[in-house]
């Protein structure tokens, strides 16, 4: 997980996967980031088109404009620009479209998914849930054994409550409230077994 809240939280987070594998057969882990793609290309489409607009008020302007302002303004506009638009998150995010932030966190949960190796537990019970903080989405990855265990509305209830922990801008307190409420669910349909262990790492460290 990358350090981007307190240890506090992270306190939190560890004790509710705790939780969740205590009661049920899955393996269960949590990754927060702070972003899944940098969309340089967004900001520099954005720049770019504020650059030619730009020049083009310069030059059709009706005031008397030196060849150095007509030159170097459209550069700082660009500079200007890409740089607010790739640094400052909230404006980056107005420009994203939400099918292109959907897919990014799609590969780059999947991507994580295979590289932490959570496909390798014996009964393939691994669950990946992937929140990336920007596109303000969570992505789940689960291994074939939690898939088939749970009926598709109950992925559903579940893949929902996640989906709202961005609901109110306090995602620490909705994270670990929703990994609360899969608790039962996972319990339920995929309880503990005598023989079950912990395969799993509950942090991870993973960079692609």
């Amino acid at each position: 997980m990358q350090k981007i809240f307190n240890e506090t939280f992270q306190r939190r987070l560890y004790e509710a996967v705790q939780a969740i594998e205590k009661e049920s057969d899955a393996e269960v882990v949590t990754l927060v980031y702070s972003h899944s793609n940098s969309y340089n290309a967004i900001s520099l489409t954005v720049a770019a088109i504020a650059t030619y607009l730009t020049y083009s008020a310069l030059m059709f302007t009706p005031a008397l404009i030196s060849d150095f302002t007509l030159y170097i303004v459209p550069i700082l506009v660009f500079v200007a620009v890409f740089l607010c638009v790739d640094k400052i998150h909230f404006i980056k995010q107005f420009f994203i479209p939400k099918k292109l932030k959907r897919k990014s966190v799609e590969i780059y949960g999947r991507a994580l998914f295979q590289k932490a190796g959570i496909h390798h537990t014996e009964r393939h019970t691994g669950l990946l849930i992937f929140v990336s903080l920007l596109e303000k989405c969570v992505y789940l990855v689960p291994d074939r054994g939690i898939f088939n265990a749970l009926k598709p509305e109950d992925w559903a209830v579940i893949q929902n409550d996640f989906d709202n922990i961005f609901a109110n801008g306090d995602v620490e307190d909705n994270l670990i409230k929703a990994l609360h409420k899969s608790k039962e669910i996972f319990a339920f349909q995929l309880p503990i077994l005598p023989d079950d262990i912990n395969e799993l790492p509950d942090f991870m460290e993973i960079s692609l």
